[in-house]
């Protein structure tokens, strides 16, 4: 067993252990989960997991058998390609095979690398549901608190329009009606990291408020580190290209805002190969010089 297979069985047995604690301290709340009808209550409901390759076997089917346990809301799985391959035909058959074995999976499949913030435009896109839950593949469900904390953030929901749990984004929940007033995620990100800070800034410039978060026990953010060996990062797993793109937004707005997001299939293919460069400046660079391009274009 390699490094990286051994670290995730460890972090897979600390998490039974934190699950265990969790239900002997929400018994009372567990029973009430338990009660909730999923049809009538979740019938405006779809969920979204973004996952690849490398997550399939030890995060994103227990996910699903998780979720299936105790609920049977339509479940969209958007799967991201790789950077410099094509995904393995055999981890790919075995996965579809195993999520072939619960009902309303719905999975979508890109060849290519794309960034988290068109994979979490693409699963709300293909739902046809008002409110959609958004999760990484490297979430743990602690199935007992799932139905009870999901109704309870249901009823906040229309009031704020978007929400996250425990603080963080690797599982919110969104409206429809959000994305038409506060606009998309900023497909620019075309890698992953910052496209969820950018959106949360829009929404308080918007609003004057922050995005509210619920504490919810029934999610668990494993954050793994694994990630697409090809795509750069910076000193964490997120992409150096996004903290780049990131610094010239918060450095010269004027030159972001200028420039008209949809459609951005040239935007993608003129700037996906500078996932691959370490240097920043060269990044920085071709950035700009590519937006001032973009901008002349429009005028």
């Amino acid at each position: 067993m390699d490094r990286s297979t051994y670290l995730k069985y460890l972090s897979a047995l600390f998490l039974k252990g934190h699950r265990f604690s969790i239900r002997l301290q929400n018994r009372s709340k567990r029973d009430a989960s338990q009660n909730l009808d999923t049809a009538s209550n979740f019938n405006d409901l779809t969920i979204v997991i973004t996952t690849f390759q490398e997550r399939f076997a030890v995060f994103t089917v227990p996910l699903l058998k998780a979720i299936r346990s105790v609920s049977n809301v339509p479940i969209i799985l958007v799967i991201n390609g790789n950077l410099t391959t094509l995904t393995d035909t055999d981890k790919l058959s075995l996965f579809l095979s195993e999520i072939a074995k619960y009902d309303q999976i719905y999975p979508v499949t890109f060849q290519s690398f794309q960034g988290c913030a068109k994979m979490w435009n693409t699963g709300i896109i293909h739902s046809r549901t008002s409110n959609v839950l958004i999760l990484n593949d490297d979430v743990s469900i602690v199935s007992e608190n799932f139905n009870s904390d999901l109704a309870e953030s249901l009823k906040i929901l229309p009031k704020t329009g978007i929400l996250t749990f425990n603080s963080s984004w690797s599982h919110f929940l969104i409206n429809r009606k959000t994305n038409l007033r506060f606009g998309w995620f900023d497909e620019r990100y075309i890698g992953i990291g910052n496209e969820d800070g950018e959106y949360a800034e829009r929404y308080t410039r918007m609003t004057g408020e922050y995005i509210p978060t619920l504490k919810a026990d029934a999610f668990v953010n494993i954050s793994d580190t694994s990630r697409d060996e090809s795509v750069v990062p910076t000193e964490s797993k997120y992409s150096l290209f996004n903290s780049v793109f990131n610094e010239i937004r918060n450095v010269s707005p004027e030159a972001i805002s200028a420039v008209e997001l949809y459609p951005l299939a040239e935007w993608q293919t003129s700037m996906t190969a500078l996932l691959s460069e370490t240097n920043k400046e060269i990044i920085s660079t071709t950035i700009m010089s590519k937006l001032q391009e973009l901008d002349t274009t429009e005028d």
